[in-house]
C-alpha cells in the first residue's frame, strides 16, 4: 500500500478527529482543518507550475504550518526537502542549493539576518512564507511585483472548486511511484559533514506501515513531537507516523530538560519517543526531584527508610514522563548500561531502537514486553534484512563487525555523491551503516561507531560508551572522548549551574570534572580509562541528534 493512500485514508476515516495542537497557543485542528489546508498548499503549488518530483524545501521551527507544508510537498509528489534548525541560516541555504532546490517555504524571522536565498540558492525559483504563504521573493517578475495577487487568486479558486466546504472525498493526493525520490534529509554529520540522503516513496512506505503495524502512534491516542521536525527520525516517526494512524500530534519545540518534562506534564503522551540523551535528561531531573523528597531524606538517617526509595524515584519518574505513558522508545546511539539497569529496577516499560538517516528511520526495534536489556531489539521483519560484514575488522574479536543493512527502506544514494554512495552501497544493495555490533540471531547490540573507535595500546575502546556514563553525571553537560598520542582524552562542558546549585566540588568546575572522570575509571574496565581530562571553557559543537560533532575534536 502506498503512504499516500494511507493518509488519504486515515485523514478520511479520522474527519473530526483532532489531528494537531500547537502546545504553545493551544490552537487545535482537526484532520478536517488540516487536509483543507495541505489542499490549499496543493493547489498554490500547482498554480507556481511546480512539477511532481520538484525540489521543495520547508525550513522552520516544529509547528503546525510545518507540518501542513511538508505534507502538502510529499503528498503532491514533490520531493520535499528539509534541514533541522541546527545549523546557522546561511549554512542551511547552501545545503539547499547542493541538492538543487527550487521553491522554499521558511519562517520569515530567519532571513532577516541571512543572505537573500534567490542568490544563495542557485535554482530556487519562490520563496514563501510558512505561516502564510505569501511570496516573499521570486524570479518571477510578476509575483516579485505584486505578491499578494497569486495567495488571493488561490483563495478565490479554492472557495471557488469548494463552495459546499471540504469534504473527504475531495482529498487527492499524488500516485508517485514506489521508485520516486520522495524527501531529501541530511545526516547528522557526527563523524563527517552533512550528506544529503535520498529516500524514494517505498522507505517512507515501509516504515510508515511498520509504525502502524506496531502501534507507535496508536489512533486518537495523545503524542508528541519529541525531537526537531526536519530530522528524519522527527519527520517520519514523530510526525507522519502519527498523523498516518490517526494519533492527536501535539507540536512543541522542547527537546530536553525542564521543558521537555513540562511538555509531557501537559500532553501525557501514550508513547514515548526519546533519544538515550534526553532520556538521560530527563532521569537526571526526576531523580533530582525525587532526593528533594523528605523521605529520600530522612532515608540517610534511618536504613530501614532505603526500601521505600526505589519506589519514591519510580514514581519520580512516571511523573517527569507525563505520567500516562505505555511505552519509551529509546533511539540514536548505545544506551548506557548503568541507567538501562536502572530504568529496569525502577519497573520503566521501554525498550531501545536503532535507526539511521539512510534508511528513512528505522532498523531494528522489539516491544518492550519482548525487550532484551543491552540490546537494540530485532530487525525489522518485512523491510530490513540485517548482517555483519564478512571483512573482519583487526583488532576486534570475530563476533565485532561493521553492521549491513538491505531492504525497502534503504536510500536510493547520497545526492551528488557518487564516491560516498559506491562506498555505502554494495552493487547488490547492502548498506554499511558505520557502525560496529554483534548479532544474535537478528536481535542487535550496537557498540559505536567505526569512525569513532579508539586503536589504543590497550585495545579497541568505543568512546561513546565511556561518554554515555560521564554524562549520567549532572555536572557533566557535554563529554567527547578521544584519543590524543596514545592517551584517552576527556573533553568535558560542565554544566556551571547543576555545580553550583548542588555544591559540587566546592563549586569548582574543573575538580567537578576530575571527580567525574574518577567515578567513569571506577566503573569501566582498564583499558577503557581517561588518562586526561579537558575541561572546555565553550560549549561543544553538536549535531541535530544532540550528540557532539565528533570529527572536529579528533
Amino acid at each position: 500500500m502506498n503512504y499516500l493512500k494511507i493518509f488519504a485514508d486515515s485523514f478520511q476515516d479520522n474527519w473530526e478527529r483532532p489531528a494537531l495542537t500547537q502546545l504553545d497557543t493551544g490552537l487545535t485542528l482537526d484532520y478536517c482543518s488540516v487536509a483543507s489546508r495541505i489542499a490549499r498548499v496543493h493547489m498554490l503549488l500547482d498554480t507556481l507550475g511546480v512539477a511532481e518530483g520538484d525540489r521543495v524545501a520547508v525550513i522552520g521551527h516544529n509547528s503546525i504550518d510545518w507540518i501542513i507544508n511538508y505534507l502538502a510537498a510529499v503528498t503532491y509528489g514533490a520531493t520535499a526537502v528539509t534541514v533541522p534548525l541546527f545549523y546557522e541560516v546561511d549554512k542551511i541555504l547552501s545545503m539547499l542549493d547542493s541538492v538543487g532546490t527550487q521553491y522554499l517555504f521558511i519562517d520569515p524571522v530567519l532571513l532577516e539576518d541571512a543572505p537573500p536565498p534567490l542568490q544563495a540558492v542557485s535554482r530556487l525559483q519562490t520563496v514563501m512564507s510558512m505561516d502564510t504563504s505569501c511570496v516573499l521573493a521570486s524570479r518571477s517578475r510578476s509575483l516579485a511585483a505584486d505578491p499578494i495577487s497569486i495567495i488571493d487568486q488561490v483563495d478565490r479558486e479554492f472557495s471557488d472548486l469548494y463552495y459546499h466546504g471540504f469534504q473527504p472525498f475531495n482529498i487527492v493526493a499524488s500516485k508517485s511511484g514506489p521508485e520516486a525520490t520522495a524527501a531529501i534529509f541530511f545526516t547528522s554529520g557526527t563523524s563527517s559533514a552533512p550528506k544529503a540522503v535520498k529516500l524514494g516513496a517505498d522507505s517512507l512506505d515501509g516504515n510508515i506501515i511498520y509504525g502502524i503495524k506496531n502501534g507507535v502512534h496508536p489512533r486518537g491516542r495523545a503524542s508528541m513531537t519529541h525531537g526537531p521536525l526536519g530530522t528524519v527520525w522527527g519527520t517520519v516517526f514523530d510526525m507522519m507516523v502519527a498523523l498516518a494512524s490517526g494519533a492527536h500530534l501535539w507540536v512543541s519545540d522542547a527537546f530536553d530538560g525542564e521543558p521537555l518534562v513540562e511538555a509531557m506534564r501537559v500532553v501525557k503522551p501514550y508513547n514515548l519517543m526519546l533519544s538515550w540523551r534526553q532520556t538521560r535528561s530527563v532521569y537526571n531531573i526526576a531523580m533530582a526531584r525525587a532526593a528533594a523528597n523528605p523521605l529520600t531524606r530522612l532515608a540517610g538517617r534511618v536504613p530501614w527508610l532505603r526500601l521505600f526509595v526505589p519506589g519514591t524515584e519510580a514514581r519520580a519518574l512516571s511523573r517527569a514522563l507525563g505520567g500516562k505513558y505505555h511505552e519509551l522508545v529509546i533511539g540514536t546511539g548505545p544506551m548506557n548500561s548503568v541507567l538501562a539497569n536502572h530504568l529496569s529496577r525502577l519497573g520503566v516499560r521501554y525498550t531501545v531502537a536503532y535507526g539511521l538517516t539512510e534508511t528513512g528511520g528505522l532498523v531494528s526495534y522489539t516491544p518492550a514486553q519482548d525487550y532484551e536489556v543491552g540490546t537494540m531489539g530485532d530487525a525489522s521483519p518485512d523491510i530490513i534484512d540485517v548482517r555483519l560484514n564478512p571483512s573482519p575488522i583487526p583488532g576486534l574479536p570475530s563476533s565485532m563487525a561493521e553492521l549491513q543493512v538491505k531492504g525497502l527502506t534503504v536510500m536510493k544514494g547520497y545526492h551528488g555523491d557518487s564516491e560516498a554512495t559506491a562506498n555505502a552501497l554494495s552493487p547488490d544493495g547492502w548498506l554499511n551503516t558505520g557502525d560496529i555490533a554483534t548479532l544474535k540471531g537478528k536481535t542487535l547490540t550496537v557498540l559505536g561507531a567505526k569512525d569513532a573507535m579508539l586503536m589504543t595500546p590497550r585495545g579497541p575502546v568505543f568512546p561513546e560508551r565511556i561518554e554515555s556514563i560521564l554524562l549520567l553525571n549532572p555536572a557533566v553537560k557535554q563529554a567527547l572522548v578521544t584519543l590524543r598520542g596514545d592517551e584517552i582524552v576527556a573533553i568535558l562542558y560542565p554544566d556551571a549551574e547543576v555545580i553550583e546549585r548542588f555544591d559540587i566540588a566546592s563549586c569548582d568546575p574543573e575538580a567537578a570534572m576530575e571527580s567525574a572522570v574518577a567515578e567513569v575509571n571506577r566503573l569501566t574496565s582498564l583499558s577503557e580509562h581517561i588518562d586526561r581530562v579537558i575541561v572546555s571553557p565553550t560549549p561543544l559543537a553538536m549535531t541535530p541528534k544532540g550528540t557532539v560533532v565528533r570529527y572536529l575534536y579528533q
